[in-house]
């Protein structure tokens, strides 16, 4: 991770002599935005008293350290794109005050080649193309902004939320981004070592046929950690061809006219904690040519049951019909992928109609069986989750849940934290049954707290 994530703004410069003086704070300059000053002028000085009427006027002069406020008012996307990249002691920070919108133009922030930059904070919709798009560059910053309606529910003019192409490095986290054209959070090319963490993705469609994901990772390396995705289109996370060695950890999935986790024709992936509900399709699914991954400490409960989800609009009525009858099961490894792929320590349960799991094309009902047949899921549960109140989507764990207290802490990709922010803990009413250095952790995105 780029240092100034943990970092304050003080470092050393470099002298004429090229040697470095320790201790010495860079000055750091704050340009303010205000289109409703009647003070504002993007030939200005760019203070509070004379500030520049548009972001793009900022993102010319900031260098790296220095901050761009855009206070209250509503502001043309743009495309804005910094002049100048930081440095990962001294990153440019783009903040916005509360009532900043950036509504409709091309696009908000548009960085090409740019480094060490932060976008933070702000609301932006009806975009005609990507509400933020990166190309190229390394260690961007999108975090606390809200993305919707960006680009247009038609062939060729479709758009993602947050789109980050041929990336090294970064954080996307904290967003929301619903309501797109296209996929909620875009990671593809050569993007790899970003961290998507803690954003809600949400009712993305194309509309005009079954193509938008609340996630869509086609970049490799990358870590997808705590985020809430539901009610998309098609799954709430894809990870696509070019993905290899994705985790995909602490994740709530759910109402998604897909999958919840959809993996196609990719390796080395590891699906840890996640919690996978009411899926048009198979909860967990991994096919195609991928293979050699791990999936651990999930719940997946209803999924592929073969009911009618259509969770967003369809544009016209009847355009398209999604009647889920594709790949079964609360977790399917299909194709050649169940050679190499391993599960465990996983909580399936169907309530009605629909397989716990489908290994290798086969279908499994009982734990038992699927074990005698494959040695999967040695420690695997078919039980009732315990859900707190899933009639309204509340998957957090009740007392008598078996997901307590029984998963395996050495799974890779397992996480000390769970969806919410709450650290691991041991409920002293319930007998430890998992694995690894804390025998305590509970299967799935959320710990129960006793």
């Amino acid at each position: 991770m780029p240092g100034w994530l943990a970092a304050g703004l003080v470092a050393g410069t470099v002298a004429a002599t090229g040697v470095v003086s320790v201790g010495t704070a860079y000055a750091a300059t704050t340009y303010t935005v205000d289109n409703a000053s009647s003070e504002c002028s993007d030939g200005g000085p760019g203070t509070a008293s004379d500030p520049f009427c548009t972001i793009g006027a900022a993102a010319e002069v900031a260098v790296a350290g220095d901050t761009v406020v855009v206070s209250a008012g509503t502001y043309a996307g743009t495309s804005v794109d910094p002049a100048h990249s930081g440095t990962a002691a001294r990153p440019i920070r783009f903040t916005a005050a509360p009532g900043a919108l950036i509504s409709g133009g091309t696009r908000a922030f548009a960085l090409t080649g740019r480094s060490d930059i932060v976008i933070s904070g702000f609301t932006i919709t009806r975009t005609s193309s990507y509400g933020i798009s990166v190309s190229g560059g390394s260690n961007v910053v999108i975090s606390r902004n809200t993305i919707s309606f960006a680009g247009r529910p038609a062939a060729g003019l479709a758009a993602a939320g947050i789109y980050v192409r041929e990336l090294a490095g970064g954080l996307v986290s904290g967003n929301v981004s619903h309501d797109n054209s296209s996929h909620g959070i875009y990671l593809l090319g050569s993007t790899t070592r970003v961290i998507v963490r803690s954003n809600r993705s949400y009712h993305n469609a194309y509309q005009f046929e079954r193509n938008a994901v609340g996630i869509f990772v086609a970049g490799p390396g990358n870590t997808i950690e705590r985020n809430l995705t539901y009610a998309n289109e098609d799954s709430g996370i894809n990870v696509y061809p070019g993905a290899d060695n994705t985790v995909v950890t602490g994740n709530v999935s759910y109402d998604n006219g897909d999958h919840g986790i959809d993996n196609l024709n990719v390796s080395g992936g590891r699906i840890t904690g996640n919690t996978v509900v009411g899926n048009c399709t198979a909860g967990i699914n991994v096919e195609g040519s991928s293979g050699h991954y791990i999936i651990e400490n999930n719940v997946a409960v209803n999924n592929g049951t073969g009911a009618k989800i259509n969770p967003t609009p369809i544009s016209p009525p009847g355009a398209y019909t999604n009647l889920c009858h594709r790949r079964d099961g609360n977790i399917g490894v299909w194709d050649s992928a169940p050679t190499t792929t391993r599960a465990d320590f996983n909580l399936v349960w169907q309530g009605g109609a629909g397989a716990e799991y489908v290994w290798g094309g086969t279908a499994y009902q009982a734990r038992s069986a699927l074990h005698a047949a494959t040695g999967q899921e040695a420690h695997g549960i078919v039980a009732r989750p315990g859900f707190a109140d899933p009639a309204h989507w509340n998957l957090q764990l009740t007392g008598r849940s078996p997901a307590i207290d029984s998963a395996n802490s050495a799974a890779p990709g397992e996480l000390l934290y769970d969806i919410l922010g709450h650290r691991r803990i041991d409920d002293p009413r319930v007998r430890n049954t998992g694995a690894g250095p804390r025998r305590y952790d509970d299967r799935g995105a959320y710990e129960f707290r006793p």
